[in-house]
């Protein structure tokens, strides 16, 4: 995913969503992501209900078991 300065944001949705496109195709097809600093921050906006990803965590005085798998 492209990041650093400039307009880089609409470039990234569009590489984003294609890869989202060509993922839901099956399991034939699979374009996989990675993105660095700001192309890291512009997945998690993209794929986040809210448009702002910290906002969509919700966990107050709120206990969780934590469960470890062997491999």
């Amino acid at each position: 995913m492209p990041g650093g300065a400039g307009d880089y944001m609409s470039k990234a949705r569009f590489i984003y969503d294609k890869a989202i496109e060509i993922n839901l195709q099956g399991e034939s097809s699979c374009f996989p992501l990675f993105g660095i600093c700001k192309g890291f921050e512009y997945m998690a906006i993209f794929a986040s209900t809210s448009g702002d990803p910290l906002t969509d965590l919700k966990s107050i005085k709120q206990m969780l078991s934590l469960e470890y798998l062997t491999t």
